[in-house]
């Protein structure tokens, strides 16, 4: 009975205080001051406790309040000294207030600026630009809002000499169009999109590249002459029809050849099968295939399979490039995903194993 109207009495004073916090703006910054300064409290002890591994350190604080306890709990079992129950009580509160007294938490103050130290604190040590944004968004005239943009513009730079991608040379140049390194910026940007589009060397990145770069480009008439190539063999090229069958033609026409003249494997592959025998075509062509799901195979074909070096796009803008066998992806291929990353894949007869 008395737990329940100490739990009724709980969740009164909860509703209560909940609703101060959601209505009331100086109760709503006195709890975020509040657990910010508890939160200070707990880091500085672990800063203290550092000296000596920090799990042994609280491990022996637990066991130290448990013998405390343990001391209370057997005085009053077996009536000893009551001095003994004292010690009991009076430890654990020497121990808790010379901890207090070794560590500095914060004042109360306004939590906005503790937050704002905070995350100061972590950026000193950091060179991330996605922490310096959002710093930026917080805190947009903040006290440290000149240093944290110079270190965003730092750390997008970095990054962007790291990954060598074209989309991140052009947020840097979009983001910092001032800064003193935005015409090396906009020429690493010209020279990594360019290579891209070289490597996926289809009409959608040429045109990407001119539409981005327009006439300021350093390659833009080489990027129109590669577009103007590839739109002339796309006009010219064959549609393929899907599963056409020749594989299956040629193995008939071959095993006819075989029971018509037994001494095949002597005649040269360049010249005709005499006698009643007929010669085996081998029809090469370069053309494109349109599948059901989206795909598009460009390449070479033998028979009207692909067979030989190509490519294959999906619909969202991967491209495989490696060499197919009978229809079918067979050894290592170039994978180029849409944000410009490149892995390496492996396929045995269609099936990839790597």
């Amino acid at each position: 009975m008395i737990m329940k109207k100490a739990s009724l009495y709980f969740i009164i004073i909860f509703i209560i205080l909940l609703s101060f916090f959601i209505f009331n703006n100086y109760v709503n910054t006195l709890v975020t001051a509040f657990t910010f300064n508890v939160l200070s409290f707990i880091d500085n002890t672990f800063n203290v406790s550092s000296k000596i591994n920090p799990i042994i350190t609280w491990s022996f604080l637990f066991a130290f309040f448990g013998t405390c306890y343990g001391l209370v709990k057997a005085s009053n079992r077996f009536k000893l000294d009551k001095k003994i129950k004292v010690i009991g009580y009076i430890l654990p509160i020497l121990m808790l207030s010379l901890i207090y007294l070794l560590t500095k938490p914060l004042k109360n103050g306004d939590s906005r600026d503790i937050f704002e130290e905070k995350q100061w604190q972590i950026l000193q040590s950091s060179n991330s630009f996605s922490l310096c944004t959002n710093y930026l968004d917080n805190f947009p005239k903040g006290k440290y809002s000149s240093l944290v943009t110079i270190k965003q513009e730092q750390a997008l730079w970095d990054s962007a000499v790291v990954s060598k991608l074209s989309t991140v040379w052009e947020l840097y140049i979009k983001k910092f169009p001032n800064n003193k390194k935005y015409s090396e910026a906009y020429g690493y940007f010209d020279e990594n999109l360019w290579r891209e589009s070289k490597e996926i060397n289809t009409i959608e990145s040429y045109n990407n590249y001119i539409n981005k770069l327009q006439s300021w480009g350093k390659y833009s008439k080489k990027a129109r002459y590669a577009l103007k190539k590839l739109s002339n063999y796309s006009t010219n090229e064959k549609e393929v029809i899907e599963n056409p069958q020749p594989i299956e033609t040629q193995s008939s026409v071959s095993e006819e050849i075989s029971s018509q003249n037994p001494t095949q494997d002597n005649v040269s592959s360049n010249k005709s099968v005499e006698g009643n025998s007929q010669q085996v075509e081998h029809t090469v062509t370069q053309g494109t295939y349109k599948y059901d799901d989206g795909r598009r195979y460009e390449g070479t074909f033998l028979n009207g399979i692909p067979n030989g070096n190509g490519k294959e796009f999906f619909p969202d803008n991967t491209v495989l490039v490696g060499k197919w066998k009978n229809g079918k992806r067979d050894g290592v291929f170039q994978c180029r995903k849409a944000d410009g990353t490149i892995e390496e894949q492996e396929f045995n007869d269609g099936n990839r194993i790597r």
